[in-house]
């Protein structure tokens, strides 16, 4: 294995080569910017009227999708109510950020 030391924040080296990556998460936001639509939506949350987004604390508008479910239900339930509620509003999404219940990461996939 080969160590490299360098500088503090002075990349060399490999370390040059290297490029971060914007997240999804940048790339959303990056999107918003002037986006009529979007600064509509944002007057409206600071007038105090109901929508279902919300500004995250980056700046940039997020949306929240809440499925209701029982504990009880299988794994095909799931991916049903899943493309009722999701897919057929918004298509297949690209990125999903999830509160990582253990069904949902599990088998879930397997049934959509």
């Amino acid at each position: 294995m080969n160590l490299e030391v360098v500088e503090w924040g002075v990349p060399t080296g490999i370390l040059a080569n290297l490029s971060i990556q914007p997240t999804i998460f940048d790339e959303n936001k990056e999107n918003q910017v002037g986006d009529v639509n979007m600064d509509r939506i944002r007057e409206k949350i600071k007038q105090g009227k109901v929508t279902d987004f919300k500004i995250h604390e980056d700046g940039s508008l997020r949306y929240k999708v809440l499925i209701p479910m029982k504990k009880t239900w299988k794994m095909e339930q799931l991916a049903k109510a899943y493309i009722k509620k999701v897919v057929r509003l918004h298509g297949i999404l690209k990125d999903i950020a999830s509160d990582r219940d253990y069904r949902f990461l599990s088998k879930f996939w397997k049934n959509v």
